[in-house]
C-alpha cells in the first residue's frame, strides 16, 4: 500500500515526467484509475493496484444461450447459425 504523495515524490525524484506534476493532478489521474478499476483505494488514503480481472470465456456470451427460438434452430434450415444476425455480430466481435 503507497500514499498518493509517496507517488508523486517518486516521480518528482525520478524525473519521470518533464513537467511539474501536483499531488492534486495526481488525485485525479488515480479518481481514474479507480474508476476504471486497476487500484483500489482504501479508507486511509492508501493505494494499491487491483489484481488482473480474468475474462470470461467468450461461449458464456454465446448468442444461442438466450435464443428465444434456439429449439427451431437447425444448419440449413430458416432459422440457423448461417442466417443468424446474432451469430454473425457475435463472432465478429471474437
Amino acid at each position: 500500500m503507497i500514499r498518493p504523495q509517496e507517488i508523486a515524490d517518486f516521480i518528482s525524484e525520478k524525473r519521470v515526467l518533464n513537467v511539474p506534476l501536483s499531488v492534486e493532478d495526481l488525485e485525479k489521474i488515480l479518481d481514474v484509475a479507480v474508476l476504471d478499476g486497476t487500484i483500489e483505494r482504501r479508507a486511509d488514503g492508501k493505494i494499491r493496484a487491483c489484481p488482473p480481472r480474468v475474462s470470461a470465456s467468450p461461449l458464456v456470451s454465446v448468442p444461442c444461450a438466450v435464443c428465444p427460438v434456439v429449439e427451431d434452430c437447425r444448419p440449413g434450415y430458416s432459422i440457423s447459425p448461417e442466417t443468424c444476425q446474432y451469430m454473425k455480430q457475435w463472432l465478429d466481435g471474437l
